[in-house]
């Protein structure tokens, strides 16, 4: 199966295309939110590269939020009619579940957090299971980065825009127990988005179309 997946989240695009679990090309683009104009030729760029054409796409998957509001419309209206066009499913996934799958197996908790400006973070808290599946400890949500720190008792990974921004915060509030990772792991990789979604495709977990909405978690505003 040939599985379109890319990122719109964030101030980075990211683009992969995967032959079942073997990602055959990816692409990423640091030039901030400008994915209204990159976005399709980058995923052109990528087709051509391998010598494949939008007909040989038989899976679409996106990250559907939180982050940008406009790079997350510009996102899921482009995978809205590129799904109506072609009649293929399509799968959604968390921008905090692309983050933590950017980080291997570890016995340490991972905080996953995204700047949603105005003082705020986007976050969630994942672990790893035995099987090195990333379980769900705190859902993701909406909250001042103290407010997400202060229930805060093990030793955590942190990942993310808003990881950078508030490093300091952080650092001063859970000392030791807080390790913040490089800025590599801050951006979700398209490679993982479409195993993420091949693996929920294959458990039944798509989307319709008309129904695909981008995930705020808040009231959106432009930006």
């Amino acid at each position: 199966m040939l599985t379109l997946a890319f990122d719109t989240s964030s101030d980075t695009l990211a683009v992969a295309l995967l032959r079942d679990e073997t990602v055959t090309a990816e692409l990423v683009l640091a030039m901030g939110r400008h994915h209204g104009e990159t976005l399709i030729p980058s995923i052109e760029l990528l087709l051509t590269s391998v010598n494949l054409t939008f007909d040989d796409v038989e899976l679409m998957v996106l990250t559907i939020g939180p982050g940008s509001f406009t790079g997350l419309r510009i996102g899921v209206s482009t995978a809205k009619g590129f799904i109506m066009a072609r009649d293929i499913p399509a799968v959604c996934v968390s921008t905090f579940e692309a983050l933590a799958w950017n980080v291997p197996a570890s016995r340490q908790d991972l905080c996953t957090m995204i700047d949603a400006r105005q003082g705020k973070v986007y976050a969630a808290v994942y672990g790893c299971d035995e099987r090195d599946a990333r379980e769900l400890h705190m859902p993701g949500k909406i909250d001042t980065p103290a407010g997400i720190l202060a229930d805060m008792k093990e030793t955590t990974l942190f990942i993310g825009s808003g990881a950078r921004t508030y490093a300091d915060l952080i650092v001063e509030t859970l000392g030791k127990k807080a390790r913040i990772l490089p800025p590599c792991y801050d951006h979700p990789r398209a490679g993982s988005i479409g195993l993420i979604g091949l693996k929920k495709f294959r458990e039944g977990d798509t989307v319709d179309a008309l129904k695909m909405v981008p995930d705020y978690l808040r009231v959106s505003y432009a930006g």
